[in-house]
């Protein structure tokens, strides 16, 4: 059966339409929470942060039709797999995007190697995804939408992705914001190394952890582990409300009958931390997190303390964004400790 434009769409809830026209818009949630937080969340979840396209092509190829929101390029990953083919802008407007079961490199085009070349990816060790399955990769600032998808183009098979998915939720940090690419996001860096696929709830400047939000979270059934980074994006909430948000949020997507493992985390190490600044608030701030994971969280929620993440040396210049270099080494601290918990032991032996 040929794919329909849901049927190959990852990290998308639905459709926007937009303007006069009504053309469509990626957005990660549903338009009835998009209603129910605030304003900037609800812009945000119309960025394509973590959105793919996942397909598979026939032997006639196909074709996608995508609607590029804004004035500029956006540059998109096009993959077999795990495996990187090319990279590409798409200008602004209405575009179409050609998809082929082959390999075409421009330097190869001398001999007769790139359909065998998508071949041997088959038979190379597998990683984590299927080299049958063809990745469009989106950039996270971007505001996409796919129109429509023709020819030989058909939905990805369940063997096609890992058997577990990561579902994140935060701020920028979390949506990748300074990251090269999204996939040098430190979440999705996290989703590789342990070999899971990945959902992006990262929300610039607006993860303001409302109870609408987290229930939703809850009540999905698309993911098996959870990281959720609390906390930096909500320093212009009284004490009070900012206490309630983190309490509420970790009772929802964590608490007592939590049934998957949920690692919680609150603000990276930034400016704040820096002697003279505001360093006792920020203490306090990552305090109130600690005590709603230990006094309201499950046997499944594990609190991730900002020890065990990388020093501040890792930032870009404002002092509060990863640099690409720190959102690797974020990563890495990340997975070494959900790896070295007796909730992932517990998670891999169900395989």
């Amino acid at each position: 059966m040929h794919a329909t434009v849901a049927s190959v769409l990852h990290n998308v809830v639905e459709q926007v339409p937009l303007g006069k026209d009504g053309n469509p818009l990626f957005s990660r949630i549903p338009d009835s929470i998009r209603g129910q937080i605030n304003d900037g969340a609800a812009s945000q979840a119309l960025s394509a942060a973590g959105v793919e396209i996942r397909c598979r092509v026939g032997e006639n190829g196909g074709v996608l039709h995508l609607w590029v929101d804004g004035k500029e390029a956006v540059p998109v990953e096009l993959y077999f797999g795990d495996y990187l083919l090319w990279t590409f802008p798409i200008g602004p407007g209405k575009h179409e995007v050609p998809l082929s079961r082959g390999i075409s490199y421009p330097w190869l085009s001398w001999r007769e190697v790139g359909r065998d070349l998508r071949g041997i990816l088959g038979t190379l060790p597998r990683r984590r995804y299927n080299p049958e399955l063809v990745r469009v990769v989106f950039p996270n600032k971007a505001r996409v939408g796919l129109l429509d998808c023709t020819g030989d183009i058909f939905p990805a098979l369940p063997g096609d992705v890992p058997q577990y998915t990561l579902l994140g939720y935060g701020s920028s940090i979390t949506m990748g914001v300074e990251a090269i690419r999204m996939n040098d996001a430190y979440l999705s860096l996290v989703a590789e190394q342990l070999g899971c696929d990945c959902l992006n709830l990262g929300f610039a400047g607006s993860a303001l952890c409302e109870e609408s939000i987290a229930d939703w979270i809850h009540t999905r059934d698309d993911w098996d582990i959870g990281l959720f980074e609390m906390g930096i994006n909500m320093d212009g909430l009284l004490p009070d409300v900012f206490t309630s948000r983190i309490r509420s949020f970790v009772a929802i997507v964590g608490g007592k009958v939590s049934t998957r493992p949920v690692f919680a985390m609150d603000q990276f190490r930034h400016f704040n931390d820096l002697p003279g600044i505001n360093s006792v608030r920020v203490i306090q701030k990552r305090q109130v997190v600690l005590d709603a994971v230990t006094e309201l969280g499950g046997p499944k929620t594990q609190y991730i303390p900002v020890q065990d993440l990388p020093d501040i040396s890792g930032l870009c210049a404002d002092l509060l964004h990863p640099s690409p270099l720190g959102m690797h080494q974020m990563a890495d601290s990340i997975t070494r400790t959900i790896r070295n918990s007796a909730l992932w032991q517990e998670l891999i032996l169900q395989r």
